[in-house]
Parts: C-alpha cells; sequence; structure tokens
C-alpha cells in the first residue's frame, strides 16, 4: 500500500535526468539500500490537554542507504471530544491533512525549518515527513500534537531509492525471485506515539510491517522480531517467529509462504493463542517470508476493503443476508518478514 498526499497547491515537478556515463550498469541482485541500523528517539511532553511528540532520527554510519521518508501509524477508529490542538502560524512545508476518512486520532504536525521539505497527515491516516537523512546523521524536531495518550505505535522508514540507468532493469520486476526493492530495506517497528486509546494500556507487541489501520493490522502481532527487515549472520542460523492471534481470526483464511512456497501447514493459528515457529537455513541472500489472515474487527475503521459479498436484495433469505452482513466486517492482515543473509546466493 502506498501512501498518498494530494494537495490543491501548485505543484512544481523538478526532474532530474542523470548522466549515464556508458559504464557498464550495476545489477540489481546485488543493491543494498540497508538503514535498519537507525533509533528513532522520541520527546514526549504535556501541556495542558495536549502531548507533544518529539522525534528524532539517528542513521548510523554503518547504514549504507539515504532516508527519505518517516511514517507514524495515527489511524483509529475511536471518538475523541473536540479539542483545540495550537501550532505555529507559519508550517512551511505542511501539506495539511488530506485523510480519506478522519479516522485517526486529533492531531497536528509540525516539522521545525529546515529539517523537512514536505509533511502531512496522508490518505491512510499515517503522519508523513519527507527527510534526508545520509548514514552518520541525524534529523530532529518532526512533532506531532495530539490530546492522545502516549502508547505503542508502528512507525516506518523507507530509503531512497531510485531506478535510474546507472542499474540494468531491463526484464526484471517485483515478482521477480532476488530482486530487492524498496519494501526489503523498508524498516518497520514500534515507537511511542499518540494512542488509539482514552488511556495508556495498549499492548507492546510489533504489529508487523503491514500498512492496514490500526484495529485491522492487530489481527496479526508479535513479541519476537519486533522489526523488520531482520538479518542472519550465518547460513545455518535460526529465524524465529513468535506471532500472536487475536481472537477474531478465522483460520482457514490463514496463509503463510516462504520465497513463494506455501508454509501454512507449518503453523496452527488458534484464535487468541500465541506460538513459536523455527525455520532454519540455509538462506537465500533475500527471503520474504509472508502472512496473512481474515478478521472480524469489531467497530471496523469505515471505508477499508473488506471481502463483501453482493449486495443484497429483497427476497435474499434472512440467514443468507445475516451473513453477507457479517462478511462486511472482514478485513485482512498481511505481514512480510524480509530476511537477510549478507553472504547468500542471489
Amino acid at each position: 500500500m502506498i501512501d498518498i498526499i494530494k494537495s490543491s497547491s501548485l505543484l512544481v515537478v523538478v526532474l532530474v535526468i542523470p548522466v549515464f556515463s556508458g559504464a557498464a550498469a550495476k545489477d540489481p541482485l546485488t543493491r543494498d539500500e540497508d538503514i535498519s541500523n537507525t533509533l528513532i528517539d522520541v520527546n514526549v511532553s504535556k501541556e495542558g490537554e495536549i502531548y507533544q511528540y518529539d522525534y528524532t532520527i539517528m542513521s548510523s554510519a554503518s547504514n549504507v542507504g539515504v532516508i527519505s521518508k518517516f511514517f507514524l501509524d495515527l489511524s483509529c477508529g475511536l471518538e475523541f471530544e473536540s479539542i483545540e490542538i495550537p501550532v505555529p502560524t507559519e508550517r512551511p512545508g505542511y501539506e495539511g491533512n488530506v485523510s480519506r476518512d478522519g479516522n485517526h486520532v486529533p492531531a497536528e504536525l509540525f516539522a521545525e525549518s529546515g529539517t523537512s521539505g514536505l509533511y502531512a497527515i496522508t490518505v491512510f491516516n499515517h503522519a508523513l515527513w519527507g527527510v534526508h537523512i545520509p548514514p552518520g546523521e541525524q534529523l530532529g524536531r518532526l512533532s506531532v500534537l495530539s490530546p492522545a495518550p502516549p502508547g505503542p505505535r508502528s512507525y516506518r522508514i523507507e530509503p531512497l531509492f531510485r531506478t535510474d540507468p546507472s542499474w540494468d532493469y531491463s526484464g526484471l520486476d517485483e515478482e521477480t525471485p532476488g530482486v530487492p526493492w524498496i519494501d526489503d530495506f523498508t524498516v518497520t517497528g514500534t515507537v511511542t506515539g499518540p494512542a488509539c486509546a482514552k488511556d495508556d494500556s495498549q499492548s507492546d507487541l510489533f504489529l508487523g510491517s503491514g500498512t492496514e489501520p490500526f484495529k485491522i493490522n492487530t489481527l496479526l502481532s508479535y513479541s519476537e522480531p519486533k522489526q523488520d527487515p531482520v538479518y542472519l549472520d550465518n547460513i545455518g542460523d535460526t529465524f524465529r517467529l513468535n506471532i500472536h492471534y487475536a481472537e477474531s481470526i478465522q483460520k482457514p483464511s490463514f496463509k503463510a509462504k516462504l520465497n513463494g512456497t506455501d508454509i501454512s501447514d507449518r503453523f496452527n493459528p488458534v484464535p487468541g493463542k500465541q506460538e513459536t515457529v523455527e525455520f532454519d537455513g540455509p538462506w537465500k541472500r533475500l527471503n520474504r517470508l509472508s502472512l496473512s489472515v481474515l478478521g472480524v474487527v469489531d467497530g471496523r475503521i469505515k471505508g477499508q476493503s473488506g471481502e463483501k459479498r453482493p449486495s443484497q436484495s429483497r427476497n435474499t433469505p434472512a440467514d443468507e443476508k445475516a451473513a453477507r452482513k457479517f462478511d462486511e466486517f472482514k478485513s485482512r492482515d498481511t505481514d512480510v518478514f524480509h530476511i537477510w543473509f549478507r553472504e547468500g546466493e542471489l
């Protein structure tokens, strides 16, 4: 899923055409935009009824890629009392709130001058700041103001990822095995932020790499690992997954694949339970473990896609109408773990 910013203001697009010297183009199979060694620090303060969350992003010198975007999940279906959130009069780079349905905690964003050239609350209810943080550098004063109390929130940082002529992507796409794309280097994790709650009673489980709204994203959660991607040092290392299933999951709908091969039979998705599943090598350089399940989300956020049946007619039997109404509240939580082995085969 791609977060979108729409603006009615004038959009100026500057095209930078890379000059390709004619040297042999690089092989995308060898591409490395690793930004996993990044620390997200947050300072939380409160004035009156408003919390201020100030984020600092610190990219280690051991990173390879340049951090270009920082997302923070604000989605929420709860009703909050109307409250005025004071913000600076001038907010250069602020594109506004373009949420398609308003299902997020009450929030205003701010970025100190010189930190983010573009920031907004996106169509899919995430705070987004466009940034430029090379390895070994840090950027701070990316702020959220909200009456929502502190709690665990999912974040996502993306690297700068260009497909200019210096890379030979001819004949390759996102279905080509082993070819890394931006999602394979995107880092997801959990950080303190304005919670979808009226108090501080929040789980600290990792909700995975999915970008579904908060309630849907809780159908599958994890106590190990608590970040994606994961890097392994040895070809025979064990990858351990401790997965938690929500009470409302539909067990028959659970699907799991490792590098495209169905491995659903290695899991026992019991609603309300958790289990540990281990995977051993040998590993490829890049491995993708995808997990998904359908569930019934009580008070589901409106406007999100579920698996619906055709519309009802006046002659539809009552039991079938009930079944269709039930299906309207089903949604799928999908997570992908990107497991890297540095020395593995391409």
